[in-house]
This record gives C-alpha cells, sequence and structure tokens, in this order.
C-alpha cells in the first residue's frame, strides 16, 4: 500500500516513497533525528551515511551497500514524518472539535484516516461526539437517535436528544392533525413555517395534496360540465341521424359511457331500419310484412311497411272479391275471407254466402211448387242453379198432366188425372192466395224477402235477413247473419233496419 504525504510546502498528497512533491519539486521534510530527504541522501558519502546511521542507532548498517542504506535511512525517515504529520492533524482536528467546526473536522478527520491506518481510539470518539447533534438533528424516531448520545456526559447534547424525542411526539400531533384537514385554509401557519424540518415538511406536503385535491376536483367539475354538453349534444346528433351513411361513428370510441352506449344503441337502431326497409321491399304477402315495422317509432318504416300492405291487400282484397262474386257453393267461398281486416271482404263473404243458402233452400224448394207463376219469377233469379232448377220444374209441371193422360188406358184414369190436375190447380191457387196474404202482412209490418231486419226473441237479439214465411203465416223466417241458421220469428218480434 502507497504511503500518502502531504506537502508542507503547497500542501498536495503525493507518494511518500517518490521523496518530493511532483507538484511544486519539495522535497519532504527532514525527520526528528534530522535524516534529510531522499535526494540529499544520494548526494552524501557512506561515511556521511554511517554517522546519520549511528545516531539513529540502525543496527547493521555497516553490513548495507550505499543503496541498502540510503532505503533504511529514508524508511526511519518516512516514518518520523508520518508521526509528525498524523500528531499535526491530531492537534488540528481536537482545535476543530473543541470549537463545534464539524464540516473542517470532518475534513481533518477524513484526513487523519489518509493518512494512517490506525486512528487513534480517542480521535474516533470525538469524531462520533462532533456529529452526534447532526445525527439527533436527523433522526426520525427515538431509535434513530445513538446510544452515545445519552451516555456522554455533555449536557447540551441531552438536551439535544431530550428535545428530540419531544419533538417526535410533536410530529405525530401534528400527522394526526394533518390526517383531519380537508382545506388548505385549515393548516395552521406556524405549522408551515415550522424551524423543525420534518414539521414543515409534512405541513407542506398537506398543502400540496389538498391543492392537488381542490384542483382535481375542480378539473373534474369542468371535465363534468364539458362532458354533459358534449353528451347533450352528442345525444341530439344522434337523433338527428336517419341512415347509416350518415352515423357519426366516431362516438363509438368517446370517452363518455353514456355516450358511446347511447350511440352504439342508434346504430342497432338504424341496422334494424335498414333491414325492416329490405325485408318490406321484399314481401309479397301482407302477412309476411313484421308487426314491428307497422308501429314501428320512426316514420319511414312506418309509412313503408302500411304502404306496402295497403298495396299487398289490395291485390289481395281484389283477388278475394272476385272469389267470392263467382263463388256457386258454400265451399268455394274463401273461408280467409269471413271476419277478414278489410270490412268490404267480410261483408261481401257474409252476403254471398246468405245468397248461396237462399239459393239452396230456393233449389229445394222448387220441387213443391205446382203453379208456374212463381217459377216464372224464379226464371231471372241471380243463381244460375236456380234458374235451372225453375226450367226444369216448368217442364215437369208441363209434361206430368200429358204423360199421366197418355198413360192411362180407361175414361176412367183419364178423368181421375183431370181431378187431380184439378186439384192440383186449386192447390196452387189456394198457396197462391195464402201467400199473397202473408206478403200483404209483411207489407204492413214493412219489409220483404231479403230485407235486412233486427230480432229480439226470447231472450236473443242478432241481425238477419227475411227468408220466407211459415206456411201458416204467423211466422217470418229469419237467417242469422252471425250463424247462418234460419229461425221461425213472430212478426212483433222483427224491427225493418
Amino acid at each position: 500500500m502507497k504511503q500518502v504525504t502531504y506537502c508542507a510546502d503547497c500542501g498536495s498528497a503525493y507518494d511518500s516513497e517518490m521523496g518530493f512533491c511532483p507538484k511544486c519539486d519539495y522535497e519532504g521534510d527532514i525527520g526528528e533525528e534530522g535524516i534529510p530527504p531522499l535526494a540529499d541522501l544520494w548526494d552524501m558519502s557512506m561515511e556521511q551515511l554511517g554517522e546519520i546511521a549511528e545516531n539513529n542507532n540502525i543496527r547493521g548498517w555497516r553490513r548495507l551497500e550505499q543503496k541498502g542504506l540510503i532505503y533504511q535511512l529514508n524508511q526511519l525517515r518516512l516514518t518520523q514524518v508520518e508521526t509528525f504529520t498524523v500528531n499535526s492533524l491530531y492537534e488540528e482536528f481536537a482545535k476543530f472539535a473543541q470549537e463545534r467546526n464539524v464540516e473542517a473536522a470532518k475534513k481533518k478527520y477524513e484526513e487523519i484516516c489518509e493518512a494512517t491506518e490506525e486512528v487513534d481510539e480517542q480521535i474516533v470518539m470525538t469524531m462520533d461526539w462532533v456529529i452526534l447533534p447532526e445525527q439527533i438533528a436527523a433522526a426520525l424516531s427515538e431509535a434513530d437517535i445513538p446510544e452515545l448520545a445519552f451516555q456522554i456526559d455533555d449536557p447540551e447534547i441531552h438536551q439535544a436528544a431530550n428535545d428530540m424525542i419531544q419533538m417526535f411526539a410533536f410530529r405525530s400531533e401534528v400527522e394526526k392533525q394533518l390526517v383531519g384537514m380537508e382545506s388548505v385554509s385549515d393548516i395552521p401557519e406556524h405549522l408551515l413555517n415550522h424551524a423543525d424540518h420534518v414539521v414543515n415538511s409534512m405541513a407542506q406536503a398537506k398543502r400540496s395534496e389538498l391543492k392537488s385535491i381542490a384542483r382535481e376536483k375542480a378539473q373534474g367539475k369542468m371535465r363534468a360540465r364539458r362532458m354533459g354538453q358534449e353528451r347533450k349534444k352528442g345525444i341530439a346528433e344522434l337523433a338527428e341521424v336517419l341512415n347509416l351513411a350518415d352515423f357519426p361513428s366516431e362516438l363509438l370510441e368517446h370517452e363518455d359511457d353514456e355516450l358511446r352506449q347511447q350511440a352504439q344503441k342508434r346504430l342497432s337502431e338504424l341496422e334494424r331500419k335498414e333491414e325492416l326497409l329490405a325485408i318490406i321491399r321484399s314481401v309479397d304477402d301482407a302477412d309476411d310484412i313484421p308487426q314491428e315495422a307497422l308501429k314501428h317509432d320512426d316514420d319511414e318504416v312506418r309509412r313503408a311497411a302500411r304502404r306496402k300492405r295497403r298495396k299487398l291487400l289490395g291485390s289481395e282484397k281484389e283477388d278475394l272479391l272476385h272469389r267470392i262474386r263467382n263463388s256457386l257453393a258454400l265451399e268455394d267461398i274463401p273461408a280467409i275471407a269471413f271476419g277478414y281486416q278489410d270490412q268490404d271482404v267480410d261483408v261481401a263473404a257474409k252476403k254471398r254466402k246468405r245468397f248461396l243458402v237462399q239459393a239452396q233452400e230456393t233449389i229445394e224448394s222448387i220441387a213443391s211448387i205446382y203453379t208456374a207463376d212463381p217459377l216464372n219469377e224464379l226464371l231471372e233469379h241471380e243463381h244460375g242453379k236456380v234458374c235451372e232448377a225453375a226450367r226444369l220444374r216448368l217442364r215437369v209441371l208441363d209434361e206430368i198432366p200429358e204423360k199421366l193422360r197418355n198413360r192411362s188406358k180407361t175414361a176412367r184414369m183419364r178423368s181421375m188425372v183431370d181431378e187431380l190436375a184439378a186439384q192440383w190447380a186449386a192447390e196452387a191457387e189456394a198457396a197462391e192466395r195464402h201467400q199473397a196474404d202473408v206478403m200483404g202482412k209483411a207489407d204492413v209490418v214493412g219489409f220483404a224477402l231479403g230485407d235486412e231486419v233486427d230480432v229480439s226473441y226470447i231472450g236473443q237479439s242478432f241481425s238477419g235477413t227475411v227468408q220466407g214465411f211459415t206456411p201458416d203465416g204467423e211466422f217470418v223466417e229469419i237467417m242469422n247473419t252471425d250463424t247462418a241458421t234460419v229461425w221461425p220469428i213472430p212478426f212483433n218480434c222483427v224491427t225493418p233496419r
């Protein structure tokens, strides 16, 4: 290890073995016993070197050559110089320590540690005593105060340690007080300017924290106000969008959750709107139009659905009415026509049903007609089958007497046929008179065949049409419009419409 020496002339440190200061060329001090510097030793003779060796009690110097003797003398000189230097440093350190010049004492202590490997224990203790006030002041808890502060016989150190312990208690109290404070104005001014750096730091930190919180609250309110304005504007913009092409896609990534959700909802609504419009354009049947489209909140969808429905229903209505008009039997009337949503179709179906039922009853009643007049009237009936049945019946009536007469082989048989024909004629005449009486009675009450009437009979009320009259002329036959059944109803229970 190199031995460091401080130049007595300029104060620079240099290696002792060099024998001189490289900065100012100072050759070093002379030892206590007068051993000259290394450079001077090389200029001396063996006699001079021997004299110096004798004076410094170097044993066996005579066996050494000049170079070895010079080395021994120089080593002794270095030891003497080091001892002198360390003692000087000790004195200077003691002076600074006594003056409580901490920085100077620290620097001098570092020089002592560099000058010698074995520092005197008293110097170490003195250094510990010097830095005690700093250590006490830097302590953050009672455990951080060195034990030496309580052991050393120094009233000032004891007082500083006790003051610091009291300061710890004060710091804890201040810390508790600061926790409950919610605004900068709550922090006492004396804490912000307190001499204790920890108390001051806690107060300043709390002040900064409360300022930051207040700033964040203010910024939060401003952000909330700005966000509310943007949300209101964005929602209004979404409400005005009517198709996907104009949809503001940037709102789907907006920082406001509510506006982002509204944008996603509106996008779904517009996508569904386009889907419904496509369905409406493609359907060929009114029943295939979604009910959702017919009741949709969007005017465009609702109008398109209703317009397409009216168009499709118009075509279907015409088809149903055509089939109803051309139906010749009950089974030919479309079942969907009854109760159809368009009243014209429903009424036409019910009327056609009544007409066909009446026609069938008329056809069945033709077999009991024996006179030509009623049959001649039926020849102009709207239903072709009724006309055909009337023509056939007239032919039969015309042919019956002649056929019976031609088949009769005796005069008696021919006489019986003539009597039968006369009887039929009389019965037909009586039937006509009876029918005239009934029709007269019907005329009195104000209705005729085919008239629509209201019935109130044995606790029931319904609407129907006049189909005919009972043979005794006491009842009028009414077909119930709802059930398509014929009821015999007293005249006084029937009211014309």
